[in-house]
């Protein structure tokens, strides 16, 4: 009972393949972030369209998802540390939407902003036929 008790602190040494799963969980989200990230730069020098930012922002939330349903499995489930891991993914989910959400706004912006110029190279163009 003494190693039970000593191992009751570490369980993700006894269990490799948990600390393994949890580790590529973790990479998923790295690699998920990176992907919103450079979809974001694309979005905003103009590069990309607001559907791949959508799709990387979900990609996110997926990862983050998986990784707390893996960091999940082991822990004792009456700890109050069990809690932080879906807090922290709410975070993230909100914190992807808000990313969607400026990407739409700038890019109804921008939609404007070419309407705008077309009104006036039109108002100008027409303003030359009549002369």
């Amino acid at each position: 009972r003494k190693e039970d008790a000593k191992n009751k602190g570490t369980k993700f040494h006894v269990d490799p393949a948990w600390a393994n799963g949890l580790i590529s969980a973790a990479h998923q989200v790295a690699g998920a972030v990176k992907t919103l990230v450079t979809a974001a730069n694309s979005s905003v020098e103009g590069k990309a369209q607001q559907e791949a930012l959508v799709a990387s922002s979900r990609q996110v939330a997926q990862a983050t998802a998986h990784l707390v349903a893996a960091s999940k499995t082991k822990p004792d489930p009456n700890s109050k540390t069990i809690l932080r891991p879906g807090i922290a993914a709410k975070d993230v989910a909100n914190a992807t939407s808000k990313v969607v959400e400026a990407a739409a706004k700038a890019a109804r912006w921008e939609e404007e902003e070419a309407e705008k110029e077309d009104k006036v190279d039109f108002e100008s163009a027409s303003g030359k036929v009549k002369e």
